[in-house]
């Protein structure tokens, strides 16, 4: 007998986050092995994965489930799922940033590499970042961390959006 149980899970789109994310994996992969144009067009595939979060966002925090969360609730279940990832990466990458440092004698960046890791502990950009520690991406120790951080700042304004808060839409006329 079927499960005739509603699902929130789809194979399907989880088959299209992974194609997406291996393009970018792949795309990398070119990058560090100096082999241009291998999946030269990954940036669409990032685009795409983030238009299925959005998707995916919208069936697993819509409805009812929205109503029992609320705002400070569905942050919080955000931020439990997106910081792990953000503090993993700038936790192994500063110690190797240090050694870099260490290795090329370039000791007076010490400072700004512990305002980077810092920083990215608290998911905040680092504009400026000097190129021995990663710069100038405003993420210098986890490069792809911008797009985490893009999500969750997407977040903070999709909810409110999304539950039609009257303060919310005042910013957001006032904004346009």
């Amino acid at each position: 007998m079927a499960n005739s149980a509603k699902s929130d899970h789809y194979a399907v789109l989880d088959g299209l986050r992974g194609f997406a994310a291996m393009a970018v994996v792949i795309f990398h992969l070119g990058h560090w092995l100096h082999i241009p144009g291998l999946a030269s067009n990954s940036s669409m595939a990032v685009e795409f994965f983030f238009c299925l979060s959005g998707y995916v966002l919208a069936l697993a925090y819509g409805g009812h489930r929205r109503q029992r969360l609320g705002m400070a609730g569905f942050i919080r279940v955000r931020l439990i799922r997106l910081m792990p990832l953000m503090v993993i990466g700038t936790i192994i990458s500063a110690p190797y940033a240090g050694f870099r440092l260490f290795i090329t004698h370039d000791h007076h960046q010490l400072p700004s590499l512990a305002l980077a890791s810092l920083l990215g502990l608290l998911n905040l950009p680092y504009l400026g970042a000097p190129n021995s520690i990663g710069g100038p991406q405003v993420f210098p120790l986890n490069g792809p961390q911008y797009t985490l951080f893009l999500e969750l700042f997407a977040n903070f304004f999709w909810y409110p959006i999304r539950t039609r808060h009257p303060l919310t839409i005042a910013i957001c006329v006032a904004v346009v």
